[in-house]
């Protein structure tokens, strides 16, 4: 019930009223869900966390992606929720974050030579501050290529990107990217969608499936 058509993501953190971003990517504003919001505590949001086990154990295309002492990461559906927990966290809380818009890549007017570098794609990197739309943009791109009859796979230590049926998401094997990107080499997909690049591990198997072709 904290989302609506509007609501990019919702906060809810011990001792502290439920908080919302409000807007579209690039345009948002921080506030409280409501103005008569009360203060959450920890019995309510163990409560929040443990439905929210529940609904994944019932509703299909849901997952634990990964649980750890103090953090569990969750894909219910199209949300994706982080519970983080003491000694992780001082406190309770709970994010979930769901994809706002739909665009595809004419909704972005882009310019004749961007979208020609589109069709040669040899290795394209997109780059943004947090809530600017790079995961809707990612999305638009991998239609566009699911379009064109392609081959494609994406790699995601996460995996929240919204993509086509026919678009299957690679999480890390053995909990390693590294040994995921080995075996895309062996599977060559036309392309491989990469979400999110951050460490410098993550910027070496960029580089090796780019030199890979």
């Amino acid at each position: 019930e904290f989302f609506d058509s509007q609501t990019m993501s919702v906060h809810l953190m011990e001792n502290n009223v439920p908080l919302v971003k409000r807007g579209r990517p690039g345009n948002w504003a921080l506030e409280p869900f409501s103005e008569d919001s009360k203060v959450l505590d920890r019995k309510t949001l163990n409560e929040i966390a443990a439905d929210i086990y529940e609904e994944v154990k019932n509703t299909p295309n849901s997952f634990v992606e990964k649980e750890m002492n103090g953090v569990s990461v969750i894909q219910l559906t199209n949300h994706r929720i982080v519970i983080c927990r003491p000694p992780f966290s001082n406190q309770m809380e709970i994010t979930a974050v769901k994809p706002l818009v739909k665009l595809t890549l004419d909704d972005y007017h882009l310019d004749d030579k961007i979208q020609k570098r589109l069709y040669e794609a040899e290795g394209i990197l997109v780059a943004g501050s947090p809530g600017a739309g790079k995961s809707t943009f990612i999305t638009a791109l991998t239609e566009f290529y699911c379009s064109r009859n392609k081959i494609i796979k994406t790699l995601e230590s996460v995996r929240d990107l919204v993509v086509p049926q026919e678009v299957s998401q690679l999480a890390p094997l053995e909990g390693s990217l590294e040994n995921t990107s080995d075996i895309l080499l062996l599977i060559r997909p036309d392309f491989t969608i990469f979400d999110e690049v951050r460490t410098s591990d993550d910027f070496k198997i960029f580089a090796d499936m780019r030199l890979a072709g």
